[in-house]
């Protein structure tokens, strides 16, 4: 049985929460960036992508994540990656350690 991909998102005091589940691979990826933009759409303070719920994460929706950080980190915003898998947080880590965003993520294991 497949595990189609969902994401709801919800707002409450400065904070937008991105709440993935399921399969997030390379067809979930449009549906995943548009959501990403929406919730960056008014500079929330805080953003929030939880990760706990995924099932499989793909190397597309990687880098839609990435890119939703660079946009939050230039809109002043704070990003929280919750229960994200290894190997996105040693993307997280290598980009921040070549100096491509001033300021780094914060990733909760």
């Amino acid at each position: 049985m497949l595990d189609f991909c969902s994401i709801a998102i919800t707002a409450r005091d400065g904070w937008v929460v991105v709440q993935l589940s399921g399969e997030v691979d390379a067809q979930a990826v449009s549906q995943l960036q548009a959501s990403l933009d929406w919730a960056l759409l008014e500079a929330p303070p805080f953003l929030r992508i939880d990760l706990a719920d995924v099932t499989y994460l793909s190397l597309s929706a990687m880098g839609a994540i990435l890119s939703a950080r660079f946009r939050a980190v230039r809109a002043h915003t704070d990003v929280v990656l919750s229960d994200a898998p290894r190997t996105l947080r040693k993307l997280m880590e290598i980009v921040d350690e070549d100096g491509l965003c001033s300021e780094p993520a914060v990733v909760v294991a």
